[in-house]
């Protein structure tokens, strides 16, 4: 069963960032990059209300192929950042051995999410989350999931992607711009909406 990713421990963490920082191996050539590169090609069709479920969760499934053959026992976690909905930059997602901190103040950006590690990721991710406003909450999350229509369905869960993206700013607030797959949280995010990660709200349970 796919998991938080709190569940994980120290070890299961650090194996999971080697293992995307392997893909990392080759700079423009590499496997990371090549995957960017198909997230930005079909970027429309990523966020279409047609194709937003399926086209991520193949996408999330084909990265995690990818990781796998680093690290066979790798499975991409979920985040869910309805546990945080209280305050969400105190999230413990953003310590550093986790993914960096939640703030950049626009200039500063996290480099290094491996401890003692030199690894570092490039393009750095930049991150802004907003202190005037709070994350979507369980409730949120279980009325966008009870929608009886697909479509409807989908387009409330676009909603709730689109204003996490807002929500924690930086390289994420722009769903165009071509570093925001580089964003392992990103993923994370993404897991949580492609159906892996929803059995943790009680009204789909």
């Amino acid at each position: 069963m796919r998991r938080e990713i709190r569940e994980l421990n120290y070890s299961e963490r650090i194996q999971f960032q080697q293992a995307i920082a392997h893909l990392q191996v080759g700079g423009d050539k590499s496997v990371w990059t090549s995957l960017r590169n198909l997230y930005v090609t079909h970027v429309m069709h990523a966020n279409s209300p047609q194709y937003f479920l399926f086209w991520n969760r193949n996408f999330l499934r084909t990265m995690e192929r990818h990781l796998q053959e680093y690290n066979c026992s790798t499975m991409i976690p979920y985040f869910d950042f309805t546990l945080d909905a209280g305050n969400l930059s105190s999230s413990v997602v953003w310590r550093p051995d986790f993914f960096g901190s939640a703030l950049s103040n626009g200039i500063s950006c996290q480099k290094h999410f491996i401890p003692k590690s030199n690894m570092s990721w490039t393009p750095c991710i930049k991150r802004d989350i907003k202190s005037d406003s709070n994350p979507p909450t369980m409730i949120d999350v279980a009325l966008a999931l009870s929608k009886p229509d697909f479509y409807e369905f989908t387009s409330a869960l676009q909603g709730i992607s689109n204003y996490m993206h807002s929500f924690i700013g930086g390289e994420w607030k722009q769903l165009m711009v071509l570093t925001t797959p580089f964003s392992t949280l990103y993923m994370l995010l993404l897991t949580h909406y492609s159906g892996n990660g929803s059995n943790v709200i009680p009204m789909n349970a």
